[in-house]
């Protein structure tokens, strides 16, 4: 219990941006990898 209260403290802190959620929510919706692969 003290963990998930713990953590659900933390996400207020550490949540993403709304631009950073923007992101993932509409490449999600067009089927995209949500991270970019790493760059060679």
């Amino acid at each position: 219990m003290e963990r998930l209260f713990r953590d659900a403290l933390a996400a207020r802190v550490m949540a993403p941006t709304t631009e950073a959620l923007h992101d993932f929510v509409g490449r999600t919706c067009l089927g995209l990898p949500l991270f970019d692969p790493p760059s060679a």
